[in-house]
Parts: C-alpha cells; structure tokens; sequence
C-alpha cells in the first residue's frame, strides 16, 4: 500500500515526482490505491485513490487544454 501525505517529508516528494514523470495514463494507474493521509493539528483523516484520469495534452479530445487557451 502505498501512503502520500498532506505535508509530505523530501523523500516522499521525491517519489510522488518521480511517479508524476511517467506518462499520463501511466502514472494514474500508479496513483491508484495510493491512501492519502492529510493531517491538521491533531486531526488525521485517510483516503484511498479508486479513480483517476489520465489526459494526453493539447491533443486529446477529451483534455480541457483541446480548445487552447480558455
């Protein structure tokens, strides 16, 4: 299981980076079952990652940036 935080240390930034750097539908299937854990005070909340999307830039019909500049 993998588990992001709200705050997260360098390493896990580091390797939230490094998965973001793959290819969009790459990296989404990645991200799924991630558990996000955003903490505030003493306040821990936890969510786990069941869908994601992935677009293909300018090109991809289905992207907001198809039209261009909005």
């Amino acid at each position: 299981m993998r588990v992001a935080t709200a705050f997260p240390s360098a390493a896990h930034q580091k390797r939230l980076l490094a998965l973001l750097a793959h290819p969009p539908e790459e990296a989404a299937r990645l991200l799924l079952g991630t558990v996000i854990v955003p903490r505030r005070g003493r306040d821990v909340s936890a969510a786990r990652i069941v869908e994601t999307e992935a677009y293909l830039g300018e090109d991809d019909p289905s992207a907001h940036a198809f039209r261009g500049r909005t």
